[in-house]
């Protein structure tokens, strides 16, 4: 059977009209939408999986430089999904839900690095709290 690309995702095209979608990869962000390139998904896919095995490492090796390094990563990781979400919105989306995730994510990974000043370690919190709330956000999108 034929396959062809649409809007939200890949589907058979079948004679009788009968579409079906085909199932996502794991990790992936959801329908493969206009302005989400395949490239871009490996990239993100890629750069989860580094930061979870950095992060499997530092909870194994009980280093502080690795700590330092997967906080680090947690930063640029939580920052880039809020400017993927951000980026690659749908017009059928909720624009408010995609700002908040967005901003939400971004401020996680901006206060994941102010967590590592000397002093504000409180910051932490605040960033489990904004990934939580882009988190959430980022389900409601895919879910809708």
């Amino acid at each position: 059977m034929p396959v062809s690309e649409r809007s939200d995702g890949p589907v058979d095209e079948r004679p009788d009209d009968a579409v079906r979608r085909t199932p996502r990869p794991f990790l992936s962000l959801g329908p493969a939408r206009e302005g989400m390139e395949r490239r871009s998904q490996t990239i993100l896919q890629s750069v989860l999986i580094g930061y979870l095995v950095l992060l499997l490492a530092s909870i194994v090796l009980e280093n502080p430089v690795v700590s330092t390094a997967a906080d680090l990563g947690f930063a640029v990781v939580a920052g880039f999904f809020g400017y993927t979400v951000y980026a690659n919105r749908s017009p059928s989306e909720d624009e408010r839900i995609v700002y908040v995730t967005a901003a939400a994510l971004v401020l996680a990974g901006l206060a994941q690095l102010l967590a590592l000043v000397p002093g504000f370690g409180v910051a932490a919190l605040a960033s489990t709290g904004f990934f939580v709330i882009g988190f959430v956000g980022y389900f409601l999108l895919r879910w809708r």
